[in-house]
């Protein structure tokens, strides 16, 4: 009787072991396929995010000073112009077509031939991590700007601002209620 007894223990013992063991595996199981899904998504949206195209515009102000010319993203200074830079950050190269300032009645002041210090032909394009600055005439922007945009040859559009831009917006807005820039 005493060896049976053991024997069903045992039996017992092993059938606890066996479900506890069955439901770390479902554990198991469902934590990795959690995982998975996960990363799915994440490389899901990796992708789409890769092939976007990822332009960088910045308005800055600038002038010729010793030695070359100098930019200015943080304060328009009263003796220099406008220009735009456009960073490809996309992974693969784009074509850049336009730039200009959007204005509030949501029309385009389009810069059709902008000044490019390194006399290559407009329109440009750009490789992966390569920029482009476009200089205009400080005359022919007009009074009222809004935001610096750069259009790519596929139609898509991409905006910038930065505080040269406010600062010459501001500085043109007075110039204009009562004086010169």
């Amino acid at each position: 009787m005493r060896g049976s007894s053991f024997h069903f223990f045992t039996l017992g013992f092993s059938q606890v072991v066996w479900q506890f063991t069955a439901m770390q595996s479902n554990w198991i199981s469902l934590t990795v396929a959690v995982i998975g899904a996960g990363l799915g998504i994440l490389n899901t949206w990796h992708n789409f995010y890769r092939q976007r195209v990822r332009l960088k515009v910045i308005p800055k102000c600038a002038w010729i000073g010793p030695g070359g010319i100098y930019s200015d993203v943080r304060q328009h200074r009263p003796a220099s112009t406008l220009c735009v830079e456009v960073v490809n950050l996309s992974e693969y190269p784009v074509t850049i077509t336009e730039v200009g300032y959007w204005l509030p009645e949501r029309n385009r002041a389009r810069v059709v031939w902008p000044i490019i210090m390194d006399n290559k032909e407009w329109p440009r394009r750009l490789q992966s991590r390569e920029s482009v600055t476009a200089y205009l005439n400080k005359e022919d922007v007009p009074d009222s700007i809004g935001r610096a945009y750069a259009t790519t040859d596929c139609g898509v559009t991409r905006f910038g601002n930065s505080n040269a831009l406010k600062d010459f917006r501001c500085r043109r807005s007075k110039s204009v209620a009562g004086g010169s820039l």
